[in-house]
């Protein structure tokens, strides 16, 4: 199999990594303020079932649904969800995406872009009608951003190569805002203090 592995660019020493990340640092006058804020356009469906696992990681194979033990694999397609609105999770009041990468119908396993954890409870989002209007439709008027980095998969699913989208940015396989995030779009917004 020809697999090709992401790459991590770093525009000052010109050097090219597989592991690792690029973080940014600015230095800042007295009287401004860096402020990281999300963008996420899933909300969690008031339908679904709760999720949890009984193992931290990637990659899952049983799950709890209700409390009642199911291969996920099986559940996914059994109730047929659409596999490009993640599973959420509520932590303190924000919803975080763990986005599905694939499913291993022969070993019936679930790979996520991002670490699910044992016991957090988990719900499916809703489906979207119009993946693009959806994530537009989220950016407020007022934002001014001073850099943004949009996730993968939002470029994929809202085919934005090809539809206009408001903030543009960095597309990444992963951004960072508090942790690594999926299908959410990170942006910095200078403020005056």
């Amino acid at each position: 199999m020809n697999v090709k592995t992401p790459k991590i660019y770093n525009g000052l020493n010109k050097k090219v990594y597989e592991e690792g990340l690029i973080a940014l640092n600015v230095k800042l006058p007295k009287n401004e303020v860096a402020r990281v804020e999300i963008i996420n356009i899933f909300e969690e469906h008031e339908d679904s079932d709760v999720i949890t696992f009984p193992v931290d990681g990637f990659t899952q194979k049983d799950c709890f649904v209700n409390g009642e033990k199911k291969n996920f694999a099986k559940y996914i397609k059994e109730i047929k969800h659409n596999i490009q609105s993640p599973l959420i999770v509520n932590q303190a009041g924000a919803l975080i995406n763990k986005s599905i990468f694939s499913i291993d119908e022969e070993n019936q396993t679930v790979a996520f872009v991002a670490t699910l954890f044992k016991d957090e409870k988990y719900s499916f989002s809703k489906n979207l009608e119009d993946y693009k209007t959806n994530f537009n439709n989220q950016i407020p008027d007022e934002v001014q951003t001073n850099y943004a980095c949009n996730c993968i998969l939002n470029y994929l699913y809202g085919e934005f190569e090809k539809n206009k989208v408001t903030i543009t940015g960095a597309t990444t396989f992963g951004e960072i805002a508090f942790q690594l995030l999926n299908q959410t779009l990170v942006y910095l917004e200078i403020d005056k203090i």
